[in-house]
């Protein structure tokens, strides 16, 4: 246990037992052990009050770069993949508050989020948290979203269901059978043969050819007589439809 953890466990009990500080320092012959119990026999009669007997422990029992050490601990403290977001930012604020030097929670803020989950830095990326308890909230709903996502099923295939209320509405694949749908396939063959025979006896006015109109025709458009057909002339100046209109005129 660090000196912090020690510290904080001591006032946890003090308030939770009804017991005061002042009581706790000079019961200190049941908290220490070892070389603990050593060194406060030799600074009790000193210590007269609780700001005291903090000073003394941590001059004591921790290193003189604490807060140098714990900074480097904090930046490099990633939340574990089995880790919920809601305890990774308890923890973090425990080892914020050990700090002998306070950091701004803009500085806490940017630490945490270079820790978290890559699936939480990569949401998170263009958003604009103000708060660690901002960041909580967007991070559980992430989290609430990920176990959907993650919880995904596809639906079951009709064969697969039984005692459907609907079963006309079952999920049915791209991949299912002809069959499955319950298609006559020999009505599809035959209206199909219909619509090719139909399709085939249309012919082209402009180019000749079976199978299309002269509308959707892809041939260079060619002058025809439209009353007899013949190529190069319009209806006015086709010479057969002149002598015959001129025949049956005399």
């Amino acid at each position: 246990m660090s000196v912090s953890a020690f510290l904080e466990r001591l006032e946890e009990l003090c308030e939770a037992r009804g017991v005061s500080k002042h009581e706790a320092i000079r019961s200190g012959i049941d908290l220490f052990t070892g070389k603990a119990l050593v060194w406060y026999s030799s600074v009790r009669s000193s210590i007269t009050d609780w700001k005291t007997f903090v000073e003394e422990v941590r001059a004591e029992f921790e290193p003189y770069d604490y807060d140098d050490k714990l900074l480097d601990e904090i930046r490099h403290r990633t939340q574990g993949t089995d880790e919920s977001i809601g305890l990774y930012l308890a923890t973090m604020g425990s080892l914020f508050n050990r700090l002998k030097v306070p950091i701004s929670e803009a500085s806490q803020i940017r630490i945490v989020m270079r820790n978290i989950l890559p699936f939480f830095q990569t949401q998170l990326a263009l958003v604009d948290v103000q708060s660690i308890m901002e960041l909580k909230k967007f991070c559980r709903q992430l989290e609430q979203r990920r176990e959907a996502v993650e919880a995904y099923r596809p639906p079951l295939r009709k064969h697969q269901q039984h005692s459907l209320l609907e079963p006309d509405l079952a999920y049915v694949g791209l991949d299912t059978d002809v069959a499955e749908l319950h298609v006559d396939t020999h009505i599809i063959s035959s209206e199909n043969s219909k619509n090719f025979n139909k399709a085939s006896s249309v012919i082209c006015y402009n180019c000749n050819k079976p199978g299309h109109r002269a509308i959707g025709c892809a041939d260079p458009k060619i002058k025809k007589c439209f009353k007899c057909g013949l190529s190069g002339f319009t209806k006015n100046e086709c010479p057969q439809c002149k002598r015959s209109g001129n025949g049956q005129s005399r």
